[in-house]
């Protein structure tokens, strides 16, 4: 039982190195890994901040295909509007009373004091987008849904008076000046503002070039084959700033094109 005894502890002791001498390794093996695995993984945070070759951002080339349409008008009409004043009444209402304005006056006021005035203004316009300061953050893909958002700029409205179809009218009485060229040119600024507010007061006129504008330039982006394989829609999103107004002589002036 003695020498049963002594081999035990013995057997015991030798267990218990083996134990140490097996923790001492998986220790240093452990180690080893975990240093491995850290310095590895400091590789990996380095790497993952690199861009990925070839990776495709539709962001990007919707931007760029846009940049290089730089100015799109997808409505275009003519309007035809008459602008006329008469200040016959005004010229006679600040003159001093007396019998002869009370009695002759008014029954011949417009042929010795009348002065009036007619214009038929032709006027060729167009509804667009100017693109050409449009930003990468006006640009949104839905990986999910495939659809492009676009913020756009506000509408712009070009006119082009039409001054060759157009014509002044007037009527001057006998004592009453001619109207000067210098006038005749403000009383043509005056009609084509009045004109373009006409226009900006039909709200079915401004909808429809808002969506002809859409429509057309949607059209024109998913002719780019780059979109048009990645594209499923294109969904503008519509400006909160209010539509910007410019009168050129010429169509080629709104859309930046020099003649030849």
């Amino acid at each position: 039982m003695e020498e049963f005894r002594v081999n035990r502890k013995q057997t015991s002791k030798k267990r218990i190195v083996i134990t140490i001498i097996f923790a001492l390794l998986c220790t240093s093996v452990g180690s080893a890994g975990t240093y491995m695995l850290l310095k590895g993984g400091e590789e990996k945070v380095v790497k993952g901040t690199t861009a990925i070759e070839g990776e495709l951002i539709i962001e990007d080339i919707a931007y760029d295909k846009v940049r290089e349409i730089s100015k799109h008008f997808g409505y275009e009409d003519v309007q035809d509007f008459d602008y006329t004043e008469d200040d016959t009444y005004e010229f006679l209402k600040n003159q001093d009373d007396d019998i002869w304005l009370e009695t002759t006056g008014k029954k011949f006021g417009k042929y010795l004091f009348g002065k009036e005035y007619n214009i038929h203004l032709f006027g060729y316009f167009m509804l667009g987008y100017d693109l050409k300061n449009i930003k990468k953050e006006d640009f949104y893909f839905d990986e999910k849904s495939k659809i492009l958002h676009i913020k756009v700029p506000a509408l712009e409205l070009a006119y082009i008076p039409m001054f060759d179809k157009s014509y002044f009218d007037s009527f001057v009485g006998l004592f009453r000046k001619e109207y000067t060229e210098s006038y005749r040119k403000l009383i043509y600024e005056d009609a084509i503002n009045q004109g373009i507010q006409a226009i900006l007061d039909d709200e079915s006129k401004v909808l429809e070039g808002y969506k002809s504008t859409n429509d057309s330039l949607k059209e024109t982006l998913f002719n780019k084959p780059e979109l048009k394989k990645y594209v499923k829609d294109i969904v503008f999103e519509k400006s909160v700033q209010e539509s910007t107004i410019r009168v050129e002589k010429t169509r080629e002036a709104v859309l930046g094109e020099k003649r030849n």
